[in-house]
């Protein structure tokens, strides 16, 4: 938000708690929200719709228990990338065990753009299987930003995923008027069912996200053997 701000003074940017939305030069516009992907004891999930004064989740806590507080302060959550469960040490999926027992706080699954095919093969096409089976509707997103828990990585290896995951709506109701309502509208065409999930034929693997996932997967190989420094997945506790 301090960022938009600095732009040229023919671009127009009408601020909210909840996000902007940014008026070109030729009069087209992007419209942005405000989300918060939060870290659990049996993985992530997505808060969308958050205002900035809301008090973070506590994270690492148990899933349920970040749930019940994130589902009183958002408009939507979802569950991103859930069968993606070997991608850190704390495994950032929430996996099919928890997917189903808690769909019912979830507007929608994800199909994630950082699933690098030649890592995690199967993680959206698994992710697709259950929602389907679930009753819980899809969307894409490219997961593409540029700040972790390890490291801070440069632009120039997070652009290339832009693009490679988005999601179409398939009725053209969403109503842009303003950020509110945008929200609203956007929470309620997914939870009808009416968004499309887009993976590009073209999509390929980021070189940067095969060798940051791989180093991360040997570190966790190496670290695991330890006999002082065990990881747990999925549990209450991790240490």
């Amino acid at each position: 938000m301090e960022t938009s701000k600095k732009l040229p003074i023919d671009w127009s940017v009408q601020d909210s708690d909840l996000g902007a939305i940014v008026t070109m030069p030729n009069g087209k516009k992007f419209y942005w929200f405000n989300s918060d992907e939060k870290p659990t004891l049996q993985g992530h999930f997505l808060i969308v719709g958050n205002k900035r004064q809301t008090p973070f989740v506590k994270p690492y806590q148990p899933l349920e228990d970040a749930l019940e507080e994130a589902k009183q302060k958002s408009k939507m959550l979802i569950a991103d990338h859930p069968m993606l469960v070997f991608s850190d040490f704390r495994s950032s999926g929430m996996g099919e065990e928890n997917l189903r027992k808690f769909k019912d706080y979830f507007s929608a699954g994800e199909i994630n753009g950082n699933c690098v095919p030649l890592l995690f093969p199967k993680a959206n096409k698994e992710a697709k299987r259950v929602c389907r089976e679930i009753g819980l509707p899809l969307i894409a997103n490219s997961d593409a930003y540029g700040v972790t828990g390890l490291i801070r990585m440069p632009s120039a290896f997070i652009f290339p995923n832009i693009g490679k995951t988005y999601t179409q709506f398939n009725t053209g109701r969403l109503d842009v008027s303003s950020i509110e309502n945008l929200l609203g509208s956007f929470k309620s065409e997914i939870e009808k069912d009416n968004a499309c999930p887009i993976l590009r034929n073209d999509y390929g693997n980021n070189t940067f996200s095969v060798l940051y996932h791989g180093g991360i997967i040997k570190c966790y190989m190496i670290a695991n053997k330890l006999p002082f420094f065990k990881i747990k997945h999925h549990t209450d506790k991790w240490e």
